[in-house]
Parts: structure tokens; sequence; C-alpha cells
């Protein structure tokens, strides 16, 4: 697809906004096809656009006590270069509480000091009352040790087609090997945490609050972001095809 065919496509899908079509047709001139679009016009008057090497994810931490950012205004936390887990399904059977909680014991317990400790980010459809107040013991007994464990839960719904594909491509983003519970695969109970190295994708940096995500720099490989990035662009002519059939009746 040429920047032309993009600017075409993206009349369709902004009802006929040719000010963000030209926005559109300018990042691929001069990036290609290795970005993503999010506009912001919310009390703008003119459309502008800011290339950034980012994810944002409108959920945000399951429990207040997991910021680290001291705000009487927000609830916030930041980290750089998490590990991060993604699963995809809810985590409330006993065999999959365990095994989460397994892998949070083993993490932090990996580290030679508390200076060295790696935050740990767990991403999942959805974390039962128990796993979230496990948590939150966790949390609040290393406090009393003086310790701000970097421990992140964040919650994904995934309520249609369209987030199950966001959440996909997340982890690729991430470089994350996703654990599909919704296709029957298990949580595993390992010995080490090293066991589960593979399931841990990374980023640069991971800004939360109650209610948004932003993953920035995410450290997924190359091959397969473009990948992915080929199935999103095959949706894409599959749609400008559908456009033309329709236009010419």
């Amino acid at each position: 697809l040429t920047p032309d065919d993009y600017y075409r496509i993206a009349m369709v899908s902004t009802n006929g906004d040719t000010e963000i079509c030209e926005l559109i047709k300018e990042a691929y001139n001069l990036y290609g096809n290795k970005i993503t679009f999010s506009f912001d016009t919310l009390h703008e008057t003119k459309s502008r656009m800011k290339i950034k090497n980012s994810f944002t994810h409108y959920r945000g931490m399951i429990n207040p006590f997991m910021k680290n950012v001291e705000s009487e205004v927000v609830c916030k936390a930041t980290y750089d270069n998490p590990r991060i887990l993604m699963i995809n399904g809810a985590l409330e059977k006993t065999e999959e509480v365990n095994a989460i909680i397994n892998i949070v014991n083993l993490h932090f317990a990996s580290a030679a000091s508390v200076d060295e400790l790696v935050p740990l980010v767990i991403v999942a459809n959805k974390f039962s009352q128990q796993v979230n107040l496990m948590f939150q013991d966790i949390i609040l007994n290393n406090r009393k040790k003086n310790i701000q464990l970097p421990l992140l839960a964040i919650d994904h719904a995934n309520y249609n087609k369209h987030a199950v594909e966001k959440f996909m491509d997340l982890a690729v983003f991430l470089g994350a090997d996703l654990v599909n519970l919704e296709a029957g695969e298990n949580l595993p109970i390992y010995d080490t945490i090293d066991e589960y190295g593979h399931y841990f994708g990374s980023c640069e940096q991971i800004n939360v609050s109650d209610s948004i995500s932003e993953f920035v720099g995410g450290l997924g490989y190359e091959g397969q972001i473009q990948a992915r990035i080929s199935v999103i662009n095959k949706g894409i002519a599959e749609l400008g095809m559908i456009e033309d059939q329709l236009e010419r009746g």
C-alpha cells in the first residue's frame, strides 16, 4: 500500500476528515508502516500529530497501594525496565492463584538486594478479589520493612474482538509470550524465576494511574512486530477493497 492508499482508507475511517487523513499520509511517507495512530482532538481547534514509541492502554492499576508516586491528585506509579507478564484470562481458580503468587515470590526473591529489585507488572483480563488482597498484603508487609515493592497489576477486559486484538498487539509490542488461559493453556508452577523467562516482556518505562497505562519503548522482537503489522495491513487492504466494491455499486 502507498501513502495515497492509506489516505483513501483513512477517509472512510475518519468520516472524511481530510486534516487527519493528511497527517496519516505524511506519517506513512516519513516512517512507513511501522507506526500506529492515536489522535486526541479534545479541546483542540486543530489536529496535531505526535509520533511516540508507546502503547496506551485505557485501564489502570487494580489497587491504590501499588502506587509509588506521592500525589493527592492522582494515584500513579512509574517504573523503568519492568518485567511484564501478559495473561489472556481471569486469575480466579485456585491453581492460577497459586501460580501467580509463586511467580511474584520467586521474582522478588531472586533480587540480591533491595536496590536490585526489578519491577514486576502483571496484565490480565481479571483479578479475583483474593488475588488483589494477596498482592496488597505482600506490598504492605514489605512497607513495614521500609521496602517499596515494585509490583503492579493491571486489568484488561477483553469484552470484544477488538479488545482481544489490542491485547495481542500489546504482547507483541512488549515481546511477551502470552499465557492464553482462554485457549486452555495453564500457568505452570516452576521452581525458579528463570524458568518463566520466556513469558516476560518489557519496555523502557511504564506509567500507570488508576484509569490508564502507558507502555513506552516496547522491547518486542522486530520480526514479531513486523508479522503483526502485516496482519493489520492485510485487514486495512481488505477494508479498501470493500470500499471500492461499495463505490462501484
